[in-house]
């Protein structure tokens, strides 16, 4: 080949794709070659960037080498399995689609070329086909001619490195070789020998400083980063606040009460490295040929020792939950030059115990045939199996082997082993104990008609067999639900990893053959799911998922507080989940919980100390604290005490998710200008009930407001997230009698926009604005809109929309404001007009206040005095105004006298009202404009009740309704309000009370 080359790049394809050596780096060819780059395809980062540089005119060259083989099937040709119903695609077919993807979307650009070094005839005519033609085809191998541009022999037992170097030397002369990448990944100037003399000189130099900068590129290997730190948060999926686990290892420390037990660093370290270094021998002794054991704790002690570049130690950013796996990578960065060595640790946790497990699934379905739901909890339960084999450190807390599901008993035959762990399996998974979220889950599913995407973290091995099997039954159940699958990408003790799954993939064919399972493989690399550390393709698969289902203790402990709606299922069985939890291991309690974005389940966990509960140390608030909101909340359960409401709810249910898309064509856009004007007068963190498609929440976040969102609907929701991408993390299902519930603090603003209208009852409706109201700030503000019908109409099944049945509650104004002020509401403001399209059907109006108007001091005001408050008005365009005034106060249980005609200037005073006036302690008159502009003051009010009296009643106002401000001619209050409305009224009684307190 004929080249010139400014400037290349030569990567390493076994190892992650640097985005920053692709984009910034090779500015005229870029050639990747290796055994796994069939993996990319799956890599949408590594899509774009190539996709950017063809269309910068880049050559960009792929040399795949022996694209048979994959870790899991090893010399086995894929029609060997295909022959046995076991669908494979194999590492070529992977390469081809990816090749064609990005071929064909740019016009199959003469710079992309790809070389294939195996020979493999049964794909020559694939490769060759007319629609990916610009991809090349060289193969070696007997009877195949080669071509005379590139020549790859049978030769080929040499280094593969060296192989292709040697083959491709024209194209080879100015290339950069970059075998290892930065940013937690393997930086471009070191190789993994150098890794481990570059650490070794940062340990064994006085100063370190003169290493900083290679330093600081080993710890983020060690550590188990594999994100760039500059766009590690792009997507929002955690908050600053956002700590992933419960301490640090250098909080380590006889003096930490909160630590069980109690002792130092030191001697902890020693604990570990006792267990890890004999775990080491026990499976490979030949490691330790050139390191004493001795020299090796010295080393692994000063590594922790070291400052990272925040001026901290190392020790100070492992967390607990991580500490195993980190300190391992330690340890295998120093005997073998590579962090990412793996070892099976725990082979009877594993592949040695799958049949064991497959087998006893298959007895499950015979003798006990689970519902879906049981089978969620037999694949939460089956984190008990075979834990009384597994160590302290593993699990990275003290473990309670009494609760464990025994695998292999002395003298049991495999039948018996078989149908006992399936058993206990069963009698588990149907534990008493539990906090449950399971029916709120799988009516989201159920709710679901388009598609609903579920992000999955797998844990143990034999956990993930069980969990493959309800995975297998949930795609068999819900048609638009897909999964993708997320295990560690390497092995972490007992984890699953993307091989594992690789493996155990065909017991599951229904899995195996279906599109809407897939399995992500780059996981985390440590045994916990640190939100700092995830790779891009991670963070992309969380961020396009509809919610998460996350399992094992340490990852929900690590994952706190994530912006997205998730679900995670363990079992309780290590100090520190019951300490997080607040139930106990001898138990076997259950754990599946919901969290909606940004909830943290538990907090205080430094504090435990203070909290002790037989002999065990509680967080300061535990799980079990808020048992009913973890569990799905009462929404759920009082769906399931009537037939009535349950009918009503899955009619409800499935016309907002079927007609999402249509309701949103047809009102998504719709946000009439009255709505605005009460969105406006919302401040603050607000929340929208009901969102639908999230016209409300992109309002109130284009006003400035700290906004989210929730809907039944999983539709609307996924719908509102497509249309609102920078507000996605804001939208989560949630039922509406869960607002008491969900989220965490109190709210300044609450928006229920023809929502209540769908309440299962109509007897609801003051319990739902208590609920409401509870979770307003003081004098929050709510703002509800709700249908009126005339004819007497109370409720119904209607179907003029979409000929679909919907059901309704209506509500007319008198019974909305005083439901309202039932709850503890004061109504600052109403409107009532008719619907724009229904004949007899009105929109009402109404913001609410969190509070009712504040009752004076004492009671009674004056036993002297039959009345508290002499009400009057000076024209008729304030009646109705002080009406409504008479209202409110008379509900705050106020002796009012109400005149019933104007009080004014020149008129006489009929008998009665004189003698109100003569035993009332406060007066209060409203008047208009017209009458302040036409000589009515309140110095001549204050006049007039002062002559016509026979005491000195305190004039409280007048109020000048809908004027211009007046002077204040004497120290009573001067008030302007507008006539006619409901919020002039609350105010009005408002300043009322506060002169009277005053007083």
């Amino acid at each position: 080949m004929h080249l010139h080359l400014e400037k290349s790049v030569w990567m390493d394809a076994r190892e992650t794709l640097s985005l920053d050596a692709i984009m910034h780096q090779a500015t005229t060819s870029l050639i990747i070659s290796g055994h796994t780059l069939y993996k990319f395809a799956s890599d949408l980062y590594v899509k774009n960037a190539l996709v950017d540089l063809l269309a910068r005119n880049v050559r960009v060259t792929l040399v795949l080498l022996n694209p048979y083989s994959s870790y899991s099937y090893a010399h086995r040709p894929f029609h060997d399995l295909e022959s046995q119903g076991v669908p494979y695609k194999s590492q070529m077919h992977k390469t081809i689609d990816f090749v064609h993807e990005i071929s064909t979307s740019l016009g199959h650009p003469q710079t992309f070329n790809v070389y294939l070094t195996q020979y493999m005839p049964r794909f020559r005519t694939i490769l060759i086909d007319d629609s990916i033609c610009h991809v090349q085809l060289y193969m070696y191998g007997k009877d195949v001619s080669l071509t005379p541009e590139l020549v790859i022999t049978e030769q080929s037992q040499t280094p593969w490195f060296g192989v292709i170097r040697d083959s491709l030397q024209e194209m080879l002369k100015s290339v950069d070789v970059i075998p290892l990448i930065k940013d937690g990944r393997y930086n471009e100037n070191w190789d993994n020998s150098q890794i481990a003399d570059g650490l070794k000189k940062c340990l064994h130099t006085k100063c370190c400083r003169d290493q900083r900068n290679f330093w600081s590129t080993i710890e983020t290997i060690i550590l188990g980063y594999q994100n760039n730190p500059q766009r590690r948060n792009e997507n929002g999926l955690y908050d600053e606040d956002y700590t992933p686990g419960t301490f640090t290892l250098d909080c380590i420390s006889p003096a930490t009460q909160y630590i069980n037990p109690r002792m130092s660093f030191d001697r902890w370290l020693d604990r570990v490295l006792d267990d890890e270094i004999a775990l080491i021998k026990a499976h490979q002794a030949e490691l330790f040929y050139r390191y004493s054991e001795s020299d090796l704790r010295v080393d692994v002690r000063r590594v922790l020792d070291l400052c990272r570049i925040d001026g901290n130690p190392l020790k100070c950013n492992i967390w607990l939950q991580e500490y195993s796996d980190i300190i391992r990578r330690i340890l295998f960065t120093l005997l073998v030059n590579n962090p990412d060595h793996e070892l099976n640790t725990c082979p009877q946790l594993t592949h040695e115990r799958q049949e064991l497990i497959i087998d006893a699934i298959n007895w499950l379905e015979k003798n006990r045939q689970p519902s879906i739901k049981q089978w969620l909890h037999l694949s939460i339960a089956a984190g008990l199996l075979g834990i009384n084999e597994k160590s302290t450190h593993a699990a990275t807390s003290s473990i309670e082997h009494h609760g464990a599901i025994v695998l292999e008993r002395p003298g049991e035959s495999r039948a018996e082993a078989i149908s006992r762990v399936g058993q206990d399996l069963w009698e588990t998974a149907n534990s008493n104990c539990r906090i449950d979220a399971s029916d709120f889950f799988l009516n989201v599913l159920s709710s679901a008609y388009g598609n609903f995407k579920l992000a999955v973290f797998l844990d143990d091995f034999l956990e993930s067999v069980v969990a493959l099997k309800y995975y297998q039954e949930l795609l068999r159940m819900y048609p638009s639900l897909e999964i993708d699958c997320i295990p560690r990408s390497i092995r972490c003790g007992n984890d699953a990893t993307f091989d594992d799954l690789q493996i155990l993939l065909p017991r599951f064919p229904d899995l195996a053959r279906s599109n809407r399972f897939r399995i992500v493989e780059k996981g985390p690399k440590i045994g916990g799911v640190n939100l700092l550390k995830i790779h891009p393709e991670v963070t992309q698969v969380i961020d396009q998922a509809s919610a998460l289902d996350v399992r094992g203790a340490r990852n929900y402990e690590m994952m706190q507080g994530i912006m997205k709606e998730a679900y995670f299922g363990f079992m309780v069985c290590r100090e520190i989940s019951e300490s997080v939890t607040g139930l106990f291991a001898p138990d076997r309690p259950l754990i599946y919980i919901h969290h909606t974005p940004g909830e943290r389940s538990f907090d205080g966990f430094k504090l435990r100390h203070e909290r002790n509960q037989n002999g065990r140390m509680l967080a300061k608030t535990t799980v079990n604290d808020q048992k009913e909101k973890w569990g799905g909340g009462s929404g759920w359960l009082l769906h399931h005490q009537s037939d009535n409401y349950r009918n009503r709810y899955q009619i409800l249910s499935s016309f907002y998710s079927q007609q999402a898309p249509n309701f949103h064509a047809k009102f998504g856009a719709l946000l009439e200008s009255e709505v605005e004007g009460f969105l406006d007068k919302l401040n603050g963190r607000v929340l929208v009930i009901g969102c639908g498609s999230g016209k409300e929440v992109e309002y109130l976040r284009q006003k400035g407001r700290d906004v989210w969102g929730f809907d039944f609907s999983p539709d609307a929701i996924a719908l509102a997230r497509q249309r609102n991408i920078h507000l996605k993390n804001r939208f989560f299902v949630e039922d509406l009698y869960n607002i008491d519930t969900i989220m965490q603090g109190e709210f300044d603003g609450i928006v229920a926009n023809a929502v209540l209208l769908h309440l299962l009852d109509r007897d609801h409706l003051v319990m739902i604005l208590e609920k409401i109201r509870a979770r307003l700030k003081p004098s929050g503000l709510c703002f509800v809109r709700n249908l009126d019908k005339e004819g007497g109409v109370k409720e119904e099944f209607d179907s003029r929309l979409y000929y679909q049945d919907r059901w309704f509650v209506y509500y007319t104004e008198d019974e909305l404001t005083q439901a309202a002020r039932r709850a503890g509401f004061s109504i600052l403001d109403r409107v009532r007009h008719r619907h724009a399209v229904h004949k007899g059907v009105y929109w009402l109006s109404l913001l609410l206040k969190n509070g009712t108007i504040t009752r004076f001091n004492s009671l009674p005001i004056d036993t002297e005095n039959e009345w508290d408050i002499f009400l009057g008005y000076a024209s008729a365009d304030t009646a109705e105004l002080a009406q409504e005034v008479y209202i409110q106060l008379t509900e705050q249980t106020f002796h009012v006298f109400f005149a019933p005609s104007a009080v004014k200037t020149g008129t006489e005073l009929p008998v009665k009202v004189s003698q109100a006036l003569n035993h009332c302690r406060y007066f209060v008159a409203l008047i208009s404009p017209e009458y302040e502009r036409s000589g009515w003051c309140k110095l001549e009010l204050n006049q007039r009740v002062t002559r016509d009296t026979n005491s000195d009643t305190p004039t409280i106002l007048p109020f000048l309704i809908g004027g211009a401000e007046i002077p204040s001619v004497i120290s009573h209050l001067a008030y302007k309000e507008f006539p006619n409305s409901q919020t002039s009224a609350s105010r009005i009684v408002q300043e009322i009370l506060g002169k009277i307190n005053k007083e």
